[in-house]
């Protein structure tokens, strides 16, 4: 069967558009996304991200991963020494090259636990760099939300802008219809004109907030796995939250926050270190096992063995050390514990103050001002109502917006800060 250079083409159209839908679908499924439209993210999704490509985190777990082999080294013991002499080299008689040959191996005997010993110490030091890698995941999901929250509060304010723009656009409208009738003077037209300044500029600012935060956020997460043009998808929304104990959040932060427990950490780090260092004042022993063979065809074995003396050095200057490691480290943990402290009670009040703040605007004033503004408006374009008033209803309900939205926003990065300070979800 021959098939026409028509049905050809028409074929080969469908096929393209076929695979062209099924790459659209294959990428949308990957996680990519078409050229020319935005990846969009969700906040989920962004902390998933992070936590999986942020590159201060991944070097803090290839840390963990070094500091964790320091256990094999640990465990493993002394190797033995094998040694070789040849003796009578010059031979004896004039008669070269009958020589003694003698043969040794020799181990070390470790004392006082001391394998063991370094086994603690490094599963110590493995578990102050666990706690340490918590921290860094705690800290880059506070700079996630944080950053989103402040993307979504900037989308918010430039949404607000431009509705604000198209409110005026139509009122300018009317006016220049009323102008030409000279119903109005030139001077209202240009007072209304005049008022496109400010929301433009509004415009401009939340273009600019929104800039900014995606920036932190591409950076919190990772410039190659989250390209320039993504988009976030979700709603600025404080969740509810139940009367909070500040003294009992304290209690939480303490059984909870990671740098704490590394800091306690670190002081079983230092006291196995202390240990260590204690054993290693007992000498080890060396025992040593010989076989001769002699030119003469003499052959006998020897047994024997070294060990250090501990007259003038029985390991004080580290004994010291590791005894004044202890007390740093305790005096390090009790910083880290009054920070936890102070964390909570800053975030702790920040969250009050933007509670009360969010309650005040958005339960009491933007619903009067949203009220004033409408009336006004509608009064205004009936002609029962001056320009002066509608200006005014106008930059009320601007303000008590943009305000609006800033309360929310700082609740919802208060309550962020709040569950960091914690180490856990508040609710």
């Amino acid at each position: 069967m021959i098939v026409g250079p028509s049905r050809l083409s028409c074929r080969g159209t469908l096929v393209a558009r076929i695979a062209l839908a099924m790459g659209v679908l294959l990428a949308s499924a990957a996680g990519g996304i078409a050229e020319g439209v935005p990846m969009r993210l969700t906040l989920e999704k962004a902390i998933e991200l992070a936590l999986s490509d942020n590159y201060t985190l991944q070097a803090k777990e290839n840390e963990l991963k070094s500091v964790r082999s320091g256990e094999i080294t640990a465990g493993l013991s002394p190797n033995p020494q094998a040694g070789y002499t040849a003796s009578n080299l010059s031979g004896r008689r004039g008669e070269f090259g009958r020589t003694d040959n003698d043969y040794t191996l020799q181990a070390t005997v470790e004392t006082a636990g001391k394998r063991e010993k370094r086994v603690a110490l490094a599963k110590a030091g493995t578990g102050v760099t666990g706690f340490e890698l918590q921290d860094v995941r705690r800290t880059i999901v506070l700079a996630v939300k944080t950053a989103f929250t402040g993307l979504l509060a900037g989308k918010a304010k430039l949404e607000l802008a431009v509705s604000n723009l198209k409110n005026l656009d139509d009122v300018e409208k009317l006016q220049k219809l009323r102008a030409e009738k000279g119903d109005i003077s030139d001077l209202d037209l240009l007072r209304i004109q005049g008022q496109r300044l400010q929301f433009e500029s509004d415009a401009d600012d939340a273009k600019l907030a929104v800039k900014t935060a995606k920036v932190a956020l591409r950076q919190a997460i990772s410039r190659e796995r989250l390209p320039e043009n993504y988009d976030v998808v979700g709603e600025l929304f404080a969740k509810p939250v139940a009367h909070l104990d500040r003294e009992a959040l304290r209690n939480r932060a303490e059984d909870n926050r990671p740098d704490l427990r590394a800091a306690a950490q670190a002081i079983e780090k230092s006291r196995a270190d202390l240990k260590l260092a204690q054993a290693k004042a007992v000498p080890d022993i060396q025992p040593q096992v010989g076989y001769n063979d002699t030119h003469d065809n003499g052959q006998y074995w020897t047994l024997g063995g070294t060990v250090n003396i501990p007259i003038f050095d029985r390991n004080q200057g580290e004994i010291a050390r590791a005894a004044a490691d202890i007390e740093r480290a305790a005096r390090l943990r009790d910083a880290a514990r009054a920070q936890v402290i102070a964390d909570i009670d800053v975030a702790y009040a920040t969250v009050l103050a933007a509670r009360e703040k969010y309650n005040r605007i958005n339960g009491t004033y933007l619903p009067k001002a949203k009220t004033v503004r409408e009336r006004v408006e509608l009064s205004y374009r009936k002609g029962a109502a001056t320009l002066l008033d509608y200006l005014e209803a106008q930059r009320s309900y601007r303000e008590t917006s943009k305000a609006g939205i800033s309360a929310l926003s700082d609740l919802v990065t208060a309550q962020a800060q709040l569950e960091a300070a914690v180490g856990e979800p508040v609710n």
